[in-house]
């Protein structure tokens, strides 16, 4: 649960293998957008991805397609 009178923002996640392509975008984003922006390309992502499940923020996973 992210406590939210706290004044500082939970930290970034490590991405780990098979996130080259978010790593991508997110070397493109400003620092201080990434934790923004991360989180909004795993929609258009597994739009074009068959038979993969991603964890969203909410720690559910979840198959885009199929």
């Amino acid at each position: 649960m992210i406590e939210i009178t706290n004044n500082n923002p939970p930290a970034m996640p490590r991405l780990g293998k098979g996130m080259e392509c978010v790593r991508l975008i997110a070397s493109e984003v400003s620092e201080d957008m990434r934790q923004a922006v991360i989180p909004m390309i795993f929609g258009p992502l597994g739009a074009n991805v068959s038979n993969a499940k991603f964890q969203y923020p909410s720690g559910a996973w979840m198959e885009i397609c199929g």
